[in-house]
């Protein structure tokens, strides 16, 4: 079973999108590995064990990526930080 502490950083920019943003923005944490994880509430986990959503968007590192409701990437950060992601939809949600 993974650990929560393996996806701190995370969870943590999950949980400050979601303190900020409420609804607004959904947060989900691709797994590339199929262990099973207890994530915490309101953070919804996707396995995807055959890493076909991490070659479609080119994730090869530990990162995050803001998709837009038309599928488009709207953000990336690698490695993850939510200082950058908060200033991006800052502009959004003006």
């Amino acid at each position: 079973m993974e650990s929560s502490g393996d996806y701190r950083d995370l969870i943590a920019i999950a949980e400050g999108v979601r303190e900020r943003y409420g609804d607004q923005v959904k947060s989900h944490l691709v797994l590339s590995r199929g262990d099973d994880f207890a994530a915490p509430p309101g953070l919804n986990v996707i396995k995807d064990p055959g890493g076909v959503a991490h070659r479609a968007f080119g994730a090869g590192a530990r990162c995050f990526y803001l998709i837009r409701p038309d599928f488009y990437v709207g953000f990336r950060a690698l490695p993850p930080d939510g200082s950058g992601l908060l200033k991006n939809l800052g502009l959004i949600f003006k």
